[in-house]
């Protein structure tokens, strides 16, 4: 399954994973270890948000992102919904989008 990262209603990325519950797990590991790291959570919301306003000048400026940059973004957005300040529910606009399964058919064509 695939889950798609926006920003200010931009396509950022996308990544693949298991489940949401794992993809969560993640995020809150993220925050955790920056706590641990003695990062108080108010000075982590505003560097998250200047990380993916970054990551968002660049896409709309058409620079390149390196991978380390895109896996910092999921785990920026990750982080944000951990803390309450993005909705984890499919937003266009910031967050996370989590595109429906499909089956491929199958098209007989002996008809």
């Amino acid at each position: 399954m695939w889950v798609y990262v926006f920003w200010k209603s931009k396509y950022i990325s996308k990544f693949k994973y298991n489940n949401k519950d794992e993809l969560l797990k993640v995020g809150k590991d993220f925050v955790e270890q920056n706590i641990r790291q003695g990062k108080n959570i108010k000075y982590q919301i505003p560097i998250y948000k200047r990380f993916l306003d970054m990551i968002y000048l660049r896409k709309i400026n058409k620079q390149g992102i390196r991978r380390s940059d895109h896996n910092l973004a999921l785990h920026s957005i990750l982080a944000l919904i951990i803390l309450k300040k993005v909705d984890l529910e499919d937003d266009y606009e910031n967050g996370l989008y989590f595109p429906p399964k499909y089956k491929k058919k199958l098209c007989n064509k002996n008809i």
